[in-house]
């Protein structure tokens, strides 16, 4: 479907300005409220505390005055994302420089590990151990010793010889459609 002097144009699955001159031009911000928010991918979390938020999918880092319209932005990149909260004097103390995309939106080039807080960093969850065994286990069979099979242990490995026997005869009918198949010297 294509409407004349539109100013879209949608092709499969991406949709885009044709006339770029007659967006919304990002403007200096004047009025930042003293909070600002954004959502990032739990995976990245350790690696944003560490280098600070840099844009992704975007050129510029997305923050938003309004922490639901962050949460919502957000969710497009993954099910559950880290809040944030940016507090915008530290960062432009620290030279960023924010520009208004809109009523809530507010867009920075990438804001510094300092000028933002959020959860603490959950550490990766470790084996727990019982009291009293030793946390690596010994393989080695002791002299005297066996090892218990269980049945269905068993009837996974006969399940895999019946199989191979059932092909078996494939393999015989392949040889004999391609002459190799001599009976006598079996």
């Amino acid at each position: 479907i294509s409407i004349p002097d539109s100013m879209i144009e949608i092709k499969e699955d991406s949709i885009r300005a044709i006339h770029q001159d007659s967006l919304i031009k990002q403007t200096p911000a004047q009025h930042i409220p003293k909070m600002l928010y954004t959502c990032i991918k739990q995976k990245s979390y350790t690696h944003v505390m560490d280098k600070g938020i840099l844009p992704n999918s975007s050129p510029m880092v997305i923050v938003s005055s309004d922490r639901e319209m962050a949460e919502r932005i957000g969710k497009r990149h993954g099910p559950e994302p880290v809040l944030l909260t940016i507090n915008t004097q530290k960062a432009i103390e620290q030279g960023v420089f924010f520009f208004q995309a809109g009523e809530t939106i507010f867009t920075a080039k990438e804001i510094p590990t300092n000028c933002f807080t959020g959860p603490p960093v959950q550490k990766p969850k470790a084996e727990k151990t019982k009291i009293g065994k030793s946390d690596t286990k010994d393989n080695r069979n002791m002299a005297g010793s066996f090892l218990l099979e269980f049945p269905d242990q068993k009837q996974k490995r006969n399940a895999t010889k019946r199989r191979r026997k059932e092909i078996g005869w494939k393999e015989e009918r392949k040889k004999m459609k391609k002459g190799k198949y001599r009976p006598w010297t079996a």
